[in-house]
């Protein structure tokens, strides 16, 4: 059996201000048989509320039921930016400090060291990483 194309959740608006949607939303039972549950960005309280931007807040009123979505696609993008990638870096460091001086301490320090360009290099583009993991409203339903 295929995996769903996105991860979905239904939840009802909570707040609305300056073109942000602030919703609430509900854990269901199925999260927990859920195939993507490590991808999924709400996490597994009870409830959760979570912020969308979104051009026509002003259409919504709060109270207002709907479905927010995430394409799975991007969800395993933020697993690669947020686990691979700096374990690739951490690893291809720490192998080729060793090689070259014969050192742990310098290869586990300079490993250590490498991932801080790293986290600054994401924390400098989180504008524009923001627009790619955006959740999506889908549907009203009310």
């Amino acid at each position: 059996m295929q995996p769903s194309e996105e991860i979905e959740h239904k939840g009802s608006i909570e707040k609305i201000e300056a073109g942000k949607l602030f919703i609430r939303i509900e854990k269901q039972s199925a999260c927990s048989a859920c195939t993507v549950k490590g991808k999924c960005p709400i996490p597994e309280s009870k409830e959760e509320l979570i912020t969308i931007d979104i051009e026509n807040a002003h259409s919504y009123k709060v109270g207002d039921e709907i479905t927010v979505c995430l394409k799975t696609s991007v969800g395993l993008k933020a697993v690669l930016y947020a686990y691979i990638v700096p374990f690739a870096v951490l690893m291809i460091v720490l192998i080729s400090v060793f090689t070259i001086t014969k050192n742990e301490p310098a290869a586990g320090i300079s490993a250590l060291c490498s991932l801080v360009p790293y986290y600054v290099l994401l924390f400098l583009l989180r504008k524009k990483s923001k627009e790619k993991f955006q959740l999506k409203v889908k549907s009203r339903e009310s």
